[in-house]
C-alpha cells in the first residue's frame, strides 16, 4: 500500500511538473506568436513606407525635372561661390560647368559703397534662413536680359542653413 501511495505521490508530481512545462510552453508560444505577429504588422509598415518614399521620390524627380527644364537653377555655398548648376543656365550663357563652378556669385560686379553694403545684407540674410527675391537685369550679348530670381536657403538635417538654392526666370518678354 506505501509503495502504490509513494507510486501515486510520485505520478502527482511528475504530472504538475509536466503541467507546468506545458503551460510555460503553451505561454512561451503565444508570446512568440504575439511577437510574430507584431514583426508582421512593423514589415507591413515599413513596406507600405518604403513605397510611400519611392512613389514621392519619383514625385520630386518630376518636380526637379520640371523645374531644370522650364528655369535657371544654381546652387551656391554660402560664401557665395557656385556649386551646382543647369544645363538650361549653360545653355543660356554658352558656356561650360567648368567655367561656372566655383565662381562668385559677385564675379563681373562693380559695387558703391552703399551697394557692397546692401549685397552683404543680402547674403547675411540668406545665411540666416530668409528667402529673398529681386527682380535683375542683365547686359548678355549686347541684349538686356530681365530675371525673375528667388533664392532659398536650404537646410540640412539639423535645421542649419549650407546652401543657397536660386531659381530663375527669364521674363524679359513680360517687360517690354
Amino acid at each position: 500500500l506505501a509503495e502504490s501511495i509513494g507510486s501515486t505521490i510520485s505520478s502527482v508530481r511528475i504530472n504538475i511538473r509536466t503541467n507546468e512545462l506545458l503551460e510555460r510552453s503553451q505561454q512561451q508560444a503565444e508570446e512568440m506568436a504575439a511577437q510574430e505577429e507584431e514583426m508582421r504588422q512593423n514589415m507591413e509598415e515599413l513596406q507600405a513606407t518604403q513605397e510611400e518614399s519611392t512613389r514621392k521620390s519619383a514625385e520630386m524627380e518630376g518636380i526637379v525635372e520640371a523645374l531644370n527644364t522650364s528655369s535657371y537653377v544654381v546652387e551656391y555655398n554660402l560664401d557665395g561661390h557656385i556649386q551646382s548648376v543647369n544645363d538650361h543656365f549653360l545653355h543660356l550663357l554658352e558656356v561650360s560647368k567648368e567655367e561656372v563652378i566655383g565662381t562668385l556669385h559677385s564675379a563681373g560686379m562693380e559695387f558703391t559703397d552703399e551697394q557692397k553694403d546692401e549685397y552683404d545684407q543680402f547674403w547675411n540674410d540668406l545665411r540666416a534662413g530668409k528667402v529673398q527675391r529681386e527682380t535683375t537685369k542683365v547686359n548678355f550679348k549686347n541684349k538686356e536680359l530681365v530675371f525673375s530670381e528667388t533664392y532659398t536657403p536650404i537646410r540640412n538635417e539639423e535645421g542649419e542653413v549650407y546652401k543657397v538654392l536660386k531659381i530663375s526666370n527669364n521674363i524679359t518678354d513680360l517687360k517690354e
